[in-house]
């Protein structure tokens, strides 16, 4: 995650495979770099991504250490 060139690959990849989504839906989850890293999920359908949704709620526990590398994306009021 701390390198820029997995974040393009992964980008890249999920342009692939949205290209081949031409009669299904997937979800498919990626990191997004925007202002800052996101933990993110694509809606993908008719060869196109058609919505990304970040993950609001990060955990912080057991095997899970999310916010060590994702910002939280807060849904505006």
């Amino acid at each position: 995650m701390l390198k820029p060139s997995f974040i393009t690959t992964c980008r890249r990849a999920l342009d692939v495979v949205a290209e081949a989504c031409r009669d299904i839906i997937a979800i498919v989850g990626f990191p997004e770099r925007d202002d800052d890293l996101f933990n993110s999920a694509a809606l993908i359908g008719d060869g196109a991504i058609q919505a990304i949704c970040r993950k609001h709620y990060l955990p912080n526990y057991g095997v899970f250490d999310e916010d060590r590398y994702f910002a939280a994306q807060y849904a505006a009021v």
